[in-house]
């Protein structure tokens, strides 16, 4: 049950830093266990290090470096596949600089994605419990002022009383509702299933679908860049970047077209068919594979289709924010309306019994 509510991974910025250490250490000349403790004991991540320290003990029982981090829940596969060829072609150290800019890029997207997204979600928040304060707190004293002045109250304000005892009667069944949605959705995204549909789904959403395809198209090509330096065959490189994808409906048209790779269709033809991915990213992935700058290419389509994404989500926060807040600002007037209605017609009734 504690793995449906708490996610183990390691995060982007622990494993940027961490390769970024690994690569520093290793071009000064310490051997890989050695490496594996000094960073160990310097890291301030405590799933990291924890993955770390245990990863050390298993290089001393004769295992290699990826089987170690393969043992452990947290480290991302794409890390791992990484280490493993790395360890294989003997150039650990240039492994490590190309994750640590891997990540640390990946870690800057996801920072500027949320840190655009803070202001609308704080806006969001103070709207409903404003508005929470209102139906709870105002609306029930202004029923009992008119029931003590015994006057009936206006339409308006019936609509607003009977939402506040709706909402003061039955709010413990929103909070089961609301604990029973997150429940489900935290296992749906523990099956395959559920992960496919939620992927696909933000990736046919009317306005953040094109973020969504954009983020993967960046992630994509940076795998294949980075992949593609490790002197991997394209198969091979298409059938990583398909298991490491984050949204897992991009990355199942990924493995399919390195299954069509293998049988010897055109890399251009099989990407070209992708429905998620950029025209742009296709062109660029066959002029890169007939030029030998496959590796270079896609580094500048990553780099490019991570600045679009960010683009439009300013753009996408930018019409939020003031439509959250005339939103926001027409339920208050609404309220205001009601509340002066109310007013008037107790003073025309007090007037009449004058």
């Amino acid at each position: 049950m504690c793995s449906i509510f708490f996610n183990f991974n390691v995060k982007d910025a622990a494993l940027a830093l961490a390769a970024s250490k690994f690569a520093a250490v290793l071009r000064a000349g310490v051997l890989l266990p050695d490496a594996i403790e000094i960073i160990a004991a310097e890291t301030t991540d405590r799933r990291m290090k924890c993955i770390l320290t245990a990863s050390a003990h298993r290089l001393s029982e004769g295992y290699t470096f990826a089987q170690a981090l393969a043992s452990h829940r947290g480290i991302p596969e794409l890390f791992i596949e990484a280490v493993r060829i790395g360890e294989e072609n003997g150039r650990l150290t240039k492994t490590f600089d190309y994750l640590n800019t891997y990540y640390s890029g990946r870690n800057n997207v996801k920072k500027k994605l949320h840190a655009a997204a803070r202001y609308p979600e704080f806006l969001a928040c103070l709207s409903v419990v404003t508005v929470w304060i209102v139906i709870a707190c105002l609306v029930p004293v202004m029923k009992s002022v008119f029931t003590v002045a015994g006057t009936q109250m206006p339409t308006p304000m019936n609509m607003l009383m009977a939402v506040s005892q709706f909402l003061l009667s039955n709010w413990w069944c929103a909070a089961i509702i609301i604990i029973v949605a997150i429940i489900i959705w935290r296992i749906l995204m523990r099956t395959r299933r559920g992960v496919m549909i939620i992927s696909k789904l933000k990736l046919h959403l009317p306005i953040v679908g094109k973020i969504s395809r954009l983020v993967a198209a960046g992630q994509f090509a940076h795998t294949v860049a980075m992949l593609t330096s490790a002197s991997l065959t394209l198969p091979e490189v298409m059938s990583i970047a398909g298991r490491v994808i984050d949204n897992r409906a991009v990355g199942e048209t990924i493995t399919l077209a390195a299954h069509s790779i293998e049988s010897g269709e055109c890399i251009g033809c099989v990407l070209c068919s992708n429905k998620y991915l950029p025209r742009m990213i296709c062109e660029m992935v066959t002029v890169g594979e007939e030029t030998g700058t496959l590796e270079t290419s896609m580094f500048i389509a990553g780099d490019y289709c991570n600045a679009e994404a960010m683009a439009r989500s300013d753009s996408v926060l930018a019409m939020l924010e003031p439509t959250l807040t005339v939103i926001t600002g027409l339920f208050v007037a609404f309220i205001v309306i009601s509340i002066y209605v109310s007013i008037f017609s107790m003073y025309d009734a007090i007037r009449l019994l004058i």
